[in-house]
């Protein structure tokens, strides 16, 4: 995944209280597995202590 779309997803991610919504998801990060998904969001969560 290039830089600037990680970005965006952890943007998006912390705009929504560690999770990331689901039209965002269906928007720009389909490929996302549920299991990935939830292993990003627990890492961002854990990473900024939400």
């Amino acid at each position: 995944m290039p830089d600037n779309k990680i970005k965006s997803l952890i943007t998006f991610i912390l705009q929504n209280d560690g999770k990331l919504s689901k039209n965002k998801k269906e928007k720009y990060f389909e490929k996302l597995t549920e299991d990935e998904l939830k292993s990003i969001e627990n890492s961002i969560q854990n990473h900024f202590k939400m």
